[in-house]
């Protein structure tokens, strides 16, 4: 067995823990998603990857049989993308709005 735990500041945000069924000699694509808001207690923290082997003895193993506790892991990638929510957006276009309208008077009052 498996665990893939997602890290912000050294704490656990998200994982996959052993949750695909690999064959012996197989290999599979494990995928850890993490959405957060603005508030969240990690943002802004380092984010990092921990990989670990549970040592779990696969089920079906019978007694006078070895068990196959290896676990590997390869090409290992950290993907992180900032998206704007919804809330910072219609903020930021209302303060350029708010911006505009008040050059505009500004101008006015000028030519007058």
């Amino acid at each position: 067995g498996y665990r893939v735990e997602l890290l912000a500041g050294g704490v656990v945000i998200a994982q996959d823990n052993n949750s695909l069924m690999i064959a012996e000699g197989e290999f599979a694509t494990s995928t850890v998603n993490f959405s957060v808001g603005g508030a969240h207690a990690q943002l802004g923290q380092t984010l990092g990857i921990r990989l670990v082997n549970l040592n779990v003895i696969p089920a079906g193993y019978t007694q006078g049989t070895s068990p196959d506790l290896e676990v590997d892991f390869d090409n290992v990638t950290l993907n992180a993308t900032s998206v704007p929510e919804p809330a910072t957006l219609w903020l930021m276009s209302f303060g350029g709005g708010c911006m505009m309208i008040t050059r505009r008077r500004r101008r006015q009052r000028l030519v007058v």
